[in-house]
């Protein structure tokens, strides 16, 4: 089974890069890939909340995203499931990708390494068949380009 994992250093402590994950000011900084405004719906950062929020560019594309999250340990680890949704949150399968699993995990590491902060994405299909997991396998370099140009901006942000 196909993973995208992504390792970023920090050069900012442990709790701001935990802060800019879970407070929604911080969050609507940062999120998404270059190009690309978030604004936040509605935030519950606890087990069994979520985040929905949208990106939005300024040639007037955008898109929704909703997560529940599973596990939250402070400045440790974040678990979410997260899906493509519309404004309302519902989800959906993204149009063009019919086999793209409708909902990815992620985990979300925060470990200290060398006086600064070490984070590592993990993301995989989540209770999809076998054609949604080739489909991860073929889009996730794409996924990661966004996520890496997202955490450029969260370097920004929280060694700025």
């Amino acid at each position: 089974m196909s993973e995208l994992r992504i390792e970023k250093v920090f050069n900012a402590s442990i709790s701001k890069v935990y802060d800019a994950w879970t407070k929604q000011e911080h969050f609507e900084v940062w999120t998404g890939p270059k190009g690309f405004k978030s604004s936040v719906k509605e935030m519950k950062v606890k087990d069994g909340g979520g985040v929905h929020y949208k990106m939005a560019n300024d040639h007037g594309h955008e898109m929704w995203l909703k997560a529940t999250y599973l596990e939250i340990q402070p400045n440790e680890k974040i678990v979410f499931i997260e899906a493509m949704s519309d404004a309302e949150g519902n989800s959906y399968v993204p149009p063009g990708m019919p086999h793209w699993p409708q909902n990815l995990r992620h985990i979300i590491e925060f470990q200290k390494f060398h006086g600064v902060t070490k984070m590592i994405l993990t993301a995989k299909g989540y209770e999809t068949d076998e054609k949604g997991y080739d489909a991860f396998e073929m889009g996730k370099e794409r996924m990661k380009m966004g996520w890496e140009g997202a955490f450029e901006k969260l370097a920004d942000y929280v060694e700025g």
